[in-house]
């Protein structure tokens, strides 16, 4: 005989509330949504991001998580603009053919494709953004929001975003992700923290500047401060600047990114270029990347791969491939004597850097205050075809007797016997899809592939290419038995 029990309201208001926050979906459409649907489905999507974004502030309050989808294929002139999110994503739905596109038309007001502000624990992926001042802004305007989960940025397309308005040096470059907060610091303090902030398997095609954090435009006092910050497996093509700014970072870390070609195309800098600039930060890593043709407009300075530019300490730089930098390929620069301390580089190679720049900071690496320090260990280096160019630059008398040297070997480029870049040939496949393939394949060796970032070294290049539906980086990298170093990398945007 069964036993009938009460069943306390307590346990029905907590059914009610567990209920309440399951994941809210909203699904966005320029082709196929009309602003009068309620989004809830792939079926019934709205049109505006307006709409879309009313949607998300009535139903995400209660959510544990809210989803923005926005569908492949389709193109957005409009900014995305959304504030005081939590544990939002935006992200594509429909076939994995083109990407959804937010493109502004060449913007130059600072006026981002994609705005979130306040916003904690964020994540976006799978969009092509671009045309525009700013990709993708995280602004901090909230002094209680003191710590927080940082962003996610996940295989996104930056394309094009440039300030053709820039004039140097007060000017601002336009930036694919910019970060920063709006608080003003007490006591020389960052006043947001944002643990674990991510960028992974991008592409960032044709852009003034990569990643910027606290660059004081547009209302920005300060940095973000960004413990454990990881930016891998990322494509930076034909960009422009200062590619990764590092200026407010601990236990980060810079790891298979490929760096491919970048450099001033129209208006120098007048205090040179670099990809990646290194401030005053602490153990960082640094360590698996290739920097190919760092460049520098004609008659400007440095144009560097690596510039440590004020005072970092104990950080590594390891198993890199910095080919062909036209100034120095590492410059250890710091704004005063007894800065950047307890560096350091191993395993990395050095193809023939510094060979283009006039200045006297050239080299494959430039040391230019006094007493830095660090360990150079297992590294090598090719030289020039003009000898005289130093690998190890003292800028400055003497400015590298505080670095230990370890088995470091240096060659010159006749000796050193280095694979040559496998060149790539895109052809387009109709409107959906291009094959790229491999057009010196009579070059011999083995030539391996990776689809953005990550420098190749184990899946072959197909004979009949690589096939890429939707917009993306192809890297390849050419290994010859016998032959001591392997090529440097080549990449193309497809």
């Amino acid at each position: 005989m069964g036993v009938l029990k009460m069943i306390d309201p307590f346990f029905i208001i907590l059914i009610t509330l567990i209920t309440q926050r399951c994941a809210a979906d909203v699904y966005v459409s320029s082709s196929q949504g009309q602003d009068s649907n309620n989004g809830q489905s792939p079926d019934t999507p709205v049109r505006s991001f307006t709409t879309a974004t009313q949607i998300l502030h009535s139903q995400c309050n209660n959510a544990s998580t809210c989803n923005l989808h926005l569908l492949n294929g389709d193109l957005w002139n409009d900014p995305l603009y959304i504030s005081g999110a939590t544990n939002l994503a935006i992200s594509s739905y429909g076939p994995k053919t083109r990407r959804p596109k937010i493109w502004l038309g060449n913007i130059t007001d600072g006026t981002a494709c994609v705005s979130c502000i306040d916003c904690k624990n964020f994540q976006i992926s799978s969009l092509d953004v671009g045309k525009s001042f700013y990709a993708l802004r995280l602004l901090f305007t909230n002094k209680s929001m003191t710590t927080l989960q940082g962003a996610t940025v996940r295989d996104m397309v930056f394309r094009n975003i440039s300030n053709s308005n820039y004039q140097s040096p007060t000017g601002e470059w336009a930036t694919a992700i910019h970060m920063g907060s709006t608080v003003t610091p007490i006591a020389g303090k960052y006043s947001t923290t944002a643990l674990n902030f991510t960028v992974e398997d991008c592409v960032f095609f044709y852009c003034d500047a990569g990643f910027r954090n606290g660059a004081q435009y547009y209302g920005v006092h300060s940095a973000v401060f960004l413990p454990s910050m990881k930016i891998t497996r990322n494509n930076f093509i034909f960009c422009r600047y200062n590619i990764l700014e590092l200026v407010a970072n601990i236990d980060s870390s810079i790891s298979h990114n490929v760096f491919f070609r970048d450099y001033p195309r129209s208006i120098p800098f007048n205090s040179g270029t670099t990809d990646i600039i290194v401030g005053t930060v602490q153990g960082n890593d640094i360590s698996n990347n290739a920097f190919i043709g760092r460049g520098e407009y004609p008659t400007a300075p440095d144009g560097c791969s690596i510039d440590f530019e004020t005072n970092a300490t104990c950080t590594v730089l390891e198993s890199n491939y910095i080919a062909y930098s036209y100034g120095a390929g590492v410059m250890v620069f710091g704004h005063s004597d007894n800065s950047n301390r307890h560096l350091q580089f191993a395993n990395n190679v050095f193809l023939q850097d510094g060979c283009k720049q006039t200045r006297g900071d050239h080299g494959a690496i430039a040391f230019v205050h006094l007493n830095s320090s660090g360990l150079l260990v297992n590294n090598t280096f090719i030289q020039c075809d003009n000898t005289s160019i130093p690998i190890f630059n003292n800028v400055q008398p003497n400015a590298s007797q505080s670095w230990q040297h370890e088995n470091d070997v240096i060659q010159t480029i006749s000796a050193a016997h280095v694979a040559p870049s496998p060149i790539l040939n895109v052809k387009r496949n109709g409107q959906n899809s291009v094959t790229v393939s491999v057009q010196d394949s009579n070059n011999g060796g083995r030539v391996y592939y990776s689809i953005v970032g990550n420098p190749p070294q184990t899946t072959p290049f197909p004979t009949n290419g690589v096939v890429v539906n939707r917009s993306s980086a192809i890297c390849a990298q050419r290994f010859i038995d016998g032959v001591a170093l392997p090529s440097p990398v080549s990449s193309i945007f497809a």
